[in-house]
């Protein structure tokens, strides 16, 4: 079914159409339904539907319930991302880019950082991302900076998974800052690193990674979400600095850290 109309649309039922490639531009502004004869209501973005195309915007409303495989693939959205569906974009391949990195769109709230073959350098992770909608980066997927040259990256409290192998064999990872999100680290995340410095803000997160990196690690900063109830650094005689922000600390903590020269403790 061609309506005369533009984003085109083919028939899916009496009174349901999807969307259909037609190398689109501009301002993209999809409606809840289409008349012609009948009224059409507009349910579903079909394979490769924006594929390839330049957007200037887009907006996605409520009545659509499905998003299909690759439907913005290549697809280059350089303004507004406006989404009012519940629909499920993680296969979609629509993204955002801010900074050096890609965002991966997962619905109308949340991101996953994409994976690169390759970084050199710093990243800070924003929180959320504006644009149309707010979406907070939630997921560091697997092998999702796995061998690159990253020195250092911060990462926010909105993102609360980090996956298999996110980091392995960044050999120059020298610097990782972890907001208070984190709920899931997968295996071997952080294996083969090389982390001097460490600030985090979350039980779970030090006690998942600290075996991977307790012979490089020299300078700790520990957040004010984190109970310190177990002597994980104990007997670490590596470390050199730290800063306790928490309100409980294992009375072994840092017992045997016989290099530790600075301990600083703040609030109660």
């Amino acid at each position: 079914l061609g309506i005369p109309a533009e984003p085109l649309f083919r028939s899916a039922s009496k009174n349901a159409v999807y969307i259909v490639n037609n190398n689109y531009s501009g301002n993209i502004s999809i409606a809840s339904s289409v008349t012609a004869g009948n009224t059409f209501n507009i349910t579903d973005i079909g394979i490769s539907a924006f594929s390839n195309c330049n957007l200037t915007s887009i907006s996605i409303p409520s009545t659509i319930a499905s998003i299909e495989y690759s439907a913005f693939s290549n697809c280059n959205v350089s303004g507004n991302i406006t989404i009012n569906s519940d629909a499920n974009f993680s296969n979609s391949g629509l993204k955002i880019t801010d900074g050096n990195l890609y965002y991966i769109v997962n619905n109308k709230n949340s991101l996953t950082v994409a994976t690169v073959s390759s970084y050199t350098g710093s990243v800070t992770i924003p929180n959320s991302i504006s644009k149309g909608n707010t979406f907070y980066v939630k997921t560091i997927p697997n092998n999702c900076f796995k061998d690159t040259n990253l020195t250092s990256i911060v990462i926010p409290d909105s993102v609360t998974s980090i996956g298999n192998n996110a980091f392995k064999d960044c050999f120059y990872l020298k610097n990782v800052t972890v907001g208070s999100g984190i709920t899931s680290i997968g295996t071997d995340a952080f294996l083969d690193t090389t982390i001097e410095t460490l600030s985090f803000d979350n039980n779970y997160m030090y006690s998942t990674i600290y075996n991977y990196i307790r012979y490089s690690l020299k300078y700790l900063t520990i957040g004010e979400h984190v109970n310190l109830t177990d002597d994980y650094f104990k007997a670490n005689t590596n470390i050199i600095t730290a800063t306790i922000n928490c309100e409980t600390i294992d009375t072994q903590a840092f017992a045997g850290c016989t290099s530790l020269t600075t301990l600083t403790l703040n609030n109660n």
